[in-house]
């Protein structure tokens, strides 16, 4: 029930033919006419053929067969069928005066449902053209009978909210939340128009304007129209969930599952309220249900795994999440397994199985999920430094000053790219140098790992850890002298850090030992 276009936007195909002077002739097109009401659009389709055939060449019987042909999904042949009959109507109108309102009525219906096959072709451009060219059509009519105004407003509705489709698809928010207030001007009850807006406030990031769209249908709907309130109802808790509102989001999801037990999405999102809400357990009971009802629709229909796969490895991932939180590691490994089975792209779940690993001290195996993550997510100097750790984890020192470094690369990139980034990068940056340092005083590079602590101290002088890890920089490079000062000073500067400062006192005995 995610808010998408494709669901929202789904236009109602106008089953009432239009009617002019001479269509009831006895020819099967009243017959189709009778089998098209019944649904019977095969045979519908049959009579309104042959009533062509035998030369009844009436636009409301090509009409007829384009929304018999429409019904059947025939979307090209029925776009034909309009093209002839709007052609036929615009010359009916020409040569009789009195059939002109007739005609223009006719015209609406005819670029209505062209537009409609043309949505459903994807053809979004030619489809907003028909809407509009329907729209101006029956306000003409309304503009010279004011009488009939009320009784062309169904259609204008149906209208807006094509067009609003038809923008929607073609990326303009805007001119279709435009179209969808001018829909429920008309029609205060149009529930499609509320949801579709409120799906369109929803993806940019409007939640407040679009919870009142889902709270209106929820309202509106409850009595006339439970499966629309059921629509409001998970919209408004995807509302509450991207506010902060975790318990009444899982409240609304509740409901709907009261309604649709097996939803694998709304178990899936509830699981998700419940998590951010801390009910771990709720969360990871949700998270397994969903996986279940997703996997019993993976065994019933090969057709749906594609569209799947991201589902189940959403699902596994964030389960592992909770389990990860729960400190339960090895469930949480499983599952961060069985997700990158079905999204084997997923970086941050790659991500996730290098931490999990590296805090069990699986060191090997957590590179290479780090490798693997920055093959997908390139540049990130966080993964960087995690590589580099594991690498000194591993006695790779040398590897681990080749990440360091490009650590320090990625983020001094970031810095320049986005300058109100880089005084916040600064303690990031000292944390990289410290870190290339370490690798580098075990390779015996004192010089080099005194100049990296020496950076460390200029981009982050509260880093006071780093005095003395130069000072022992200093002491491996017999510089005592300078070593003892570094030491000094962080004893200076610990007050409140009983840690800091018993490390500076023994660091000192130690270098007076040696002297």
């Amino acid at each position: 029930m995610r808010p998408r276009s494709s669901i929202l936007v789904a236009l109602v195909l106008a089953l009432a033919a239009p009617s002019a002077a001479g269509d009831d002739g006895d020819d099967g097109y009243a017959a189709g006419r009778k089998k098209f009401a019944a649904r019977d659009f095969v045979g519908a389709e049959a009579d309104f053929s042959a009533a062509l055939e035998r030369g009844a060449e009436r636009p409301a019987i090509y009409y007829s067969r384009g929304a018999a042909r429409g019904a059947l999904g025939e979307h090209r042949a029925a776009i034909e069928d309009y093209r002839v009959a709007i052609e036929l109507y615009v010359g009916l109108a020409r040569r009789d005066r009195g059939a002109r309102f007739a005609s223009q009525r006719s015209l609406g219906k005819c670029h209505y449902n062209r537009a409609h096959a043309y949505y459903r072709l994807g053809e979004y451009e030619r489809a907003r053209e028909d809407f509009s060219r329907s729209i101006e059509l029956n306000k003409a009519i309304g503009d010279r009978q004011r009488r009939a105004r009320k009784r062309l407003e169904p259609s204008l509705v149906k209208a807006y909210f094509g067009r609003a489709g038809s923008h929607a698809r073609l990326g303009d928010t805007e001119r279709a939340i435009e179209d969808y207030d001018r829909s429920i001007r008309l029609d205060a009850g149009h529930l499609k128009s509320r949801l579709s807006r409120g799906a369109l406030r929803y993806r940019a990031g409007d939640f407040e304007a679009a919870f009142e769209d889902f709270d209106a249908v929820v309202v509106k709907a409850a009595e006339t129209d439970p499966s629309a309130a059921l629509q409001g109802r998970y919209y408004r808790a995807l509302v509450h969930y991207r506010r902060g509102r975790y318990e009444r989001a899982a409240e609304d999801f509740s409901a709907v599952l009261e309604a649709q037990p097996g939803s694998a999405k709304a178990l899936y999102n509830r699981g998700l309220a419940y998590a951010r809400g801390g009910q771990s357990q709720r969360a990871i009971a949700d998270y397994s249900k969903a996986i279940v009802a997703n996997l019993r629709i993976w065994s019933d229909n090969r057709r749906l795994r594609r569209s799947l796969a991201p589902r189940l490895g959403r699902a596994y991932f964030n389960r592992a999440e909770v389990y990860r939180s729960s400190n339960e590691p090895e469930r949480a490994l499983a599952d961060l397994g069985k997700s990158l089975g079905y999204a084997p792209e997923n970086a941050k779940a790659h991500f996730q199985r290098a931490e999990i690993l590296s805090s069990l001290d699986r060191h090997a195996e957590a590179l290479a999920d780090y490798g693997r993550t920055l093959e997908l997510q390139t540049r990130s100097a966080a993964i960087y430094a995690r590589r580099a750790a594991t690498h000194a984890a591993l006695g790779d020192d040398a590897s681990a000053v080749a990440d360091f470094s490009a650590a320090l690369d990625a983020d001094r990139a970031l810095g320049d790219r986005q300058r109100r980034l880089k005084k916040g990068l600064k303690p990031r940056l000292a944390r990289h140098y410290r870190g290339r340092a370490a690798a580098r005083l075990r390779l015996g590079q004192v010089a080099a790992a005194i100049a990296d602590l020496s950076r460390a101290l200029s981009l982050d002088p509260r880093a006071r850890g780093a005095l003395l890890e130069r000072a022992a920089a200093y002491a491996a490079g017999d510089e005592l002298a300078k070593a003892r000062a570094d030491c000094e000073r962080a004893l200076a500067e610990s007050e409140g850090d009983e840690g800091l400062s018993a490390r500076a006192r023994a660091l000192l005995e130690q270098l007076e030992e040696g002297e």
